[in-house]
Formats: structure tokens, C-alpha cells, sequence
């Protein structure tokens, strides 16, 4: 079955560039053709990210992560979450200990975006 993709796609900036940048050789990601440079500025870039979190995308770069970066994801977040035989109990349910941090990166990243987008803004006017 072959399935549609997602609303967001289309509004990646990696539309505008050769799928290959986004799947280099293994090991072999050039520093002057890091594709993840593209995902810095791209609008989607968490939808990406989170997709290939959600359909466990194996190979290539999504929302900016290799698939080394999104195993590692992967890793912390289910170690965040209670399993049941330890942490807080009910599977899904997030252990306190993690929810602080868990914030505390959102809004980093949520004032990273603003950063640039007030960069991006300033840059406009001077032209």
C-alpha cells in the first residue's frame, strides 16, 4: 500500500533541493553538503522530525537528524516514560523527573525559532 504524504510536505525546504543531499553515504555526510543546514531554516522542520520519529524512518536526514540523532530520540523518550515495572508507573505517563527538562528544551528551541525569525525579519528591512 502506498501511502499519501503528509499536508506538510511539500512545504519542506529539502522540496527545492536533490533528494540524494538527504541520504548520504553512510558515514560519508560532507561538511560543505550537510543537509541539515537546510532543515535549520525550514518551516517544517518539527513535523519532519516527528514524522520520521512516528514511522521510524531508518535512513537519512529528517527534521535535521541523521539516524544516529533519531535512535537517540528514541532512546530518551522511552526512557522517559514509566514502563510499569519502575519510574511513575502506567506505561505512557511521563516521570517527573523528566517533564522539567522536557520543558525546559521546548522553550529553548521555541526561542531559538523566534531568534530567527526576528533575524530573518531585521535582514528584510535593510534591503
Amino acid at each position: 500500500m502506498i501511502q499519501e504524504p503528509p499536508s506538510w510536505w511539500m512545504e519542506g525546504v529539502c522540496s527545492q533541493f536533490d533528494p540524494d543531499l538527504f541520504h548520504p553515504n553512510k558515514g560519508k555526510m560532507e561538511k560543505d553538503r550537510d543537509p541539515r543546514l537546510v532543515c535549520q531554516v525550514c518551516p517544517v522542520q518539527h513535523e519532519c522530525l516527528e514524522w520520521a520519529l512516528e514511522t521510524n524512518q531508518q535512513w537519512g536526514v529528517w527534521g535535521g537528524k541523521t539516524e544516529r540523532e533519531r535512535r537517540t530520540i528514541r532512546k530518551a523518550r522511552k526512557d522517559a516514560m514509566g514502563n510499569g515495572n519502575g519510574g511513575n508507573g502506567d506505561a505512557g505517563e511521563m516521570r517527573p523527573e523528566f517533564r522539567e527538562g522536557l520543558k525546559q528544551d521546548i522553550v529553548q528551541g521555541m526561542k531559538a525559532q523566534e531568534a530567527l525569525k526576528d533575524d530573518d525579519d531585521n535582514n528584510g528591512k535593510d534591503k
